[in-house]
């Protein structure tokens, strides 16, 4: 996908240009157009106009046939441009057809009358004149692939339209099958910034699976080009949403590792003078969320793995978060972590997270505190662990379930004696080699 070449084998130029033309014709391009002008009213006159397109038609016959792209062009220009300055829409979007579905119309005169009605679309008051030229720019660029980079913006700025009337679900309707990706004539930031926006539209619908689709268009490795910036940073925010959404709180923490890198990545290579404070907090907090999210990302090999390089990569970065660093470095030890926390550390980490998260955070606690004491204890009574890690027994008890069944500790509760056992079992042969070998020594 984003290839330059998407034409493969076949000749590009084929699709996208016309042929040499056969004569030059601009002088009976300039000559009609002008007889015309002189012809033309400022007062609306029908017959006065079917005379004067009658003309125009000829000619444009004429240049079409023998292959003269620009006076075509301009002929057919200049006739809806008529239409328009009269405000003769009906006829306007007839001859808009007409011209581009003419046998062996040149792609030069459909390209300039797109280029020209589109901008149109602006100024139009008229909702239903605005729709009828936009259908009929719509079916005009459908389907051409000289026209790809033309219906992408026609496409997509009548969608920011119906986006701005509240219309989100028809503005999504509008770009959702716009294969973009497939589109020969964008460049990759544009076609980047497409795609962007139908994740952006398939987010605010809440449309996850489509949202998840169109993400898949992009290959993240451009997006470290230096000139995706702004693209990076975007992706991400939109991954952050939808990962949050699937509960996937570890790719929480990774899109927000990667959108501080790129923040860290720009404020490295701007000049001193050229950074402002803002921006500088603005990565602090980025910076934060990565950290936060990594402890509350489910305890397995790969959460650790990830929380040790980022301790060690952004090691200088982090005493500039030092609250936080402090936070983060408990749970890369084996010493327990304080709870409740203090006013200060749950003030930030309120600020950071949802309620949902903060209770996923209180739980994560937990869980971090039962390993270190699984790791100093054979077996301790629920009432002094509970005194221990300020938790309820009934909340510790469901706890200590979740680390066994994740295979996080080893531990057995005996609920009559009110003791909790750490450590997996050994078998006696076991016990006794491990004995023999000790006194062997």
């Amino acid at each position: 996908m984003f290839e330059e070449d998407d034409f493969g084998i076949i000749d590009r130029d084929s699709y996208l240009k016309d042929p040499p033309p056969t004569e030059d014709l601009s002088e009976l391009a300039d000559s009609t157009i002008e007889k015309a002008k002189s012809s033309l009213t400022d007062k609306y006159d029908e017959e006065k106009l079917k005379e004067v397109l009658f003309d125009l038609m000829m000619a444009e016959k004429k240049c079409r046939q023998n292959l003269d792209g620009e006076s075509n062009k301009k002929i057919c220009c200049f006739i809806i441009e008529v239409l328009y300055k009269y405000g003769d829409f009906p006829n306007l979007n007839y001859y808009l057809t007409l011209l581009s579905r003419k046998r062996g119309q040149l792609k030069v005169a459909i390209s300039g009358m797109v280029a020209l009605a589109k901008g149109w679309l602006k100024e139009l008051q008229d909702k239903e004149v605005k729709a009828g030229l936009f259908e009929t720019l719509n079916s005009m660029t459908l389907g051409k692939i000289y026209l790809e980079d033309q219906r992408a913006e026609l496409v997509f700025s009548e969608a920011k339209n119906k986006e701005m009337e509240g219309k989100v679900s028809e503005s999504l309707g509008l770009v959702q099958d716009l294969e973009v990706e497939t589109f020969g004539c964008l460049s990759k930031m544009e076609k980047v910034r497409y795609i962007l926006e139908q994740m952006r539209l398939n987010l605010m619908v809440g449309d996850y699976i489509r949202f998840f689709i169109a993400s898949r268009k992009i290959n993240e490795k451009l997006l470290d080009g230096d000139d995706f910036f702004e693209e990076k940073l975007r992706y991400y925010e939109y991954m952050v949403h939808y990962y949050k959404h699937e509960g996937s709180i570890f790719e929480v923490a990774q899109s927000h590792h990667k959108r501080y890198n790129a923040l860290n990545r720009k404020l490295f290579y701007d000049r001193e003078d050229r950074i402002e404070k803002d921006r500088i907090e603005k990565i602090k907090v980025v910076l934060e969320r990565v950290l936060i999210y990594l402890i509350i990302s489910p305890i397995n090999d790969e959460t650790r793995t990830y929380m040790k390089k980022v301790d060690e990569e952004e090691a200088k970065n982090l005493k500039k978060v030092v609250l936080m660093n402090e936070f983060f470095k408990q749970f890369l030890s084996d010493l327990l972590v304080p709870y409740p926390l203090s006013q200060e550390l749950h003030s930030k980490v309120t600020s950071l997270l949802s309620m949902d998260e903060l209770t996923m955070l209180n739980d994560r606690i937990v869980r971090h505190n039962l390993q270190v004491i699984s790791k100093y204890y054979l077996k301790v009574t629920l009432p002094r662990l509970s005194e221990l890690l300020g938790v309820n027994v009934q909340k510790l008890e469901e706890e200590i379930s979740n680390l066994v069944y994740t295979n996080n500790i080893f531990a057995k509760i005996d609920r009559p004696a009110g003791i909790v056992k750490f450590g997996k079992r050994q078998q006696p042969e076991v016990v006794l080699n491990k004995w023999s070998n000790s006194i062997g020594k």
